[in-house]
């Protein structure tokens, strides 16, 4: 820990936790589901009834997805009903499920894609968007007449599959072949691929089935498709999916505030926290500037894993990724924290001093065009959230 000298309004020992907050899909006739939310109290996934309330306070966003597969940003502050629109409620609780659950190696919704492993490390091969890996469990959704690229990861030994299937009462199979060291093979031209055929595949060697359902998507909406993949199995590619079109459709934008809301006042001495939370995967910089002047950097640190912040997740400071207390300390005065949120890493462009090893003020050169800093930076979406702490 710093001398206090060095620190003076915020005491920081420096923490942040990653929390997922899930809500059970109602059984009301649902009405809209939350794809994305900066504030915990209206979680990703939850499920809004028919008629329902949406509160928003200000500088909070939500992004829903309607019966009707349209989706709708709204902005805090807001008080209003939704609806009701007629759609498919059994769409809205397939995406409700979306939202809420994911494989657990699926990195697209569930981890920040600048911080995901891998995937080769990870036993995973790159897959292109119309390959089949073959070493990962579950159902692969395939168009009629798109002949997909078949990947694996491990390439130590020859494998061997045997593709079968039954088209309109005739059964059909086809082998394909992989040499040790070979990691792409095609789909066998004896196999056609034909809407609402099915293909199951053992490896030689034993294994998990393979399976391969095509499956036309004909005039159904982005929504409604993203909803039938998953009924029909193919939940990798309907998270993908969805993730798509949440990072589509919702603007960057964080939400900060404190554990006693965004206008808190704090007594010298007493411990604060705060909480953020980005509508999309996001890299998160955090500064505290002091009443009188002085800058503080308090987040990422070497401990916090990197910048990175997952969409609907959050990040609670001080917690596991900034490990500490954060007290309120003089001079007495108004305080303000500002968070800077990036669409891409952009830790190696900032100069070093913004993401430091520690808690050292910032030096004056920096402190006068911080904000310049990350709005200047090139091919990177950025957005900022304050809040204001008054110390008394």
């Amino acid at each position: 820990m710093r001398s206090p000298k060095y620190l003076r309004h915020v005491a920081l020992i420096a923490t942040a936790t990653a929390v997922l907050w899930l809500q059970p899909i109602s059984d009301a006739a649902a009405e809209a589901v939350v794809l994305s939310s900066t504030v915990p109290e209206l979680p990703a996934g939850h499920v809004i009834a028919t008629g329902g309330t949406v509160s928003l306070p200000e500088g909070a966003t939500v992004t829903l997805i309607t019966q009707t597969g349209e989706t709708i940003t709204l902005t805090g502050p807001h008080d209003g009903v939704v609806g009701p629109a007629a759609g498919d409620a059994d769409t809205l609780s397939t995406i409700a499920r979306l939202v809420q659950g994911q494989p657990e190696d699926l990195s697209t919704l569930g981890t920040t894609r600048g911080s995901a492993p891998d995937p080769a490390e990870a036993g995973h091969a790159e897959v292109p968007l119309d390959g089949v890996d073959i070493e990962r469990a579950g159902v692969t959704c395939l168009q009629p007449d798109n002949a997909p690229v078949l990947v694996r990861a491990r390439t130590e030994d020859d494998l061997h599959l045997v593709f079968a299937t039954a088209v309109a009462g005739t059964a059909a199979e086809a082998a394909v072949h992989w040499l040790a060291g070979e990691t792409v093979a095609q789909w066998p031209d004896a196999l056609p691929l034909s809407d609402g055929a099915e293909y199951v595949a053992l490896p030689s060697g034993g294994g998990r089935e393979i399976r391969v359902v095509v499956m036309a998507r004909g005039e159904l909406g982005e929504v409604d498709w993203i909803a039938r993949l998953a009924d029909v199995g193919c939940e990798r590619q309907a998270y993908e999916a969805l993730a798509e079109l949440r990072d589509r459709v919702t603007p960057l934008s964080l939400y900060l505030t404190t554990d006693r809301g965004r206008r808190p006042t704090y007594g010298l001495g007493e411990e604060l926290t705060l909480q953020v939370q980005a509508s999309r995967d996001s890299f998160v910089y955090c500064y505290y500037r002091q009443s009188d002047g002085v800058v503080i950097p308090l987040f990422p640190m070497p401990e916090s894993g990197g910048a990175g912040l997952a969409a609907n997740t959050l990040l609670v400071l001080p917690g596991p990724r900034l490990v500490g207390e954060l007290q309120a300390a003089p001079p007495v005065g108004e305080d303000e924290v500002v968070c800077y949120g990036a669409s891409r890493d952009v830790t190696n462009e900032l100069p070093r001093a913004l993401v430091p090893l520690d808690f050292t003020p910032l030096p004056d050169r920096l402190v006068a065009g911080l904000s310049d800093r990350f709005t200047a930076l090139d091919d990177a979406e950025v957005t900022e959230s304050r809040v204001r702490i008054a110390i008394q």
